[in-house]
């Protein structure tokens, strides 16, 4: 519960920190390829060891000026969560893995890196073709 109240704390405090300081990002939209990049950069920041809602709470308050499509962005926080938690080696699942028997987390992160490069080619597909549908461009 603690995790989820400071990942809103930061994301909030960041938000008003931007807002402050009028900072942009270089960017014009929140089209498939930025949400591919925004899905991409969260599940290598929880291969790194950062949280995946972290990086949700840090993305939603730095995109947040783009005004961005909410169900795309759903889709990329959603599948972003799911996949850099099941291969994040400090996500709580691994370590819960890891104390109740004694498997290395790192070891499973290794062992989910096939699925984590097949659904994040999934992934990819499936922002590109919300994407197309709701007729969200870059």
């Amino acid at each position: 519960m603690a995790l989820f109240l400071a990942a809103g704390v930061l994301g909030y405090g960041l938000d008003t920190l931007l807002g402050a300081w009028g900072a942009t990002l270089p960017l014009d939209g929140f089209g498939p390829l930025e949400a591919s990049l925004s899905y991409l950069a969260t599940v290598l920041l929880a291969l790194l060891g950062i949280h995946p809602i972290i990086c949700i709470a840090l993305a939603g308050a730095v995109l947040a000026p783009l005004s961005p499509d909410h169900t795309l962005l759903a889709l990329v926080f959603l599948s972003s969560w799911a996949v850099g938690t099941s291969a994040g080696p400090l996500s709580g699942i691994n370590l819960a893995f890891q104390g109740r028997y004694g498997l290395d987390s790192f070891r499973i992160m290794r062992w989910n890196l096939g699925y984590l490069g097949l659904m994040s080619v999934l992934v990819v597909l499936a922002i590109w073709l919300l994407a197309a549908l709701l007729g969200v461009e870059g």
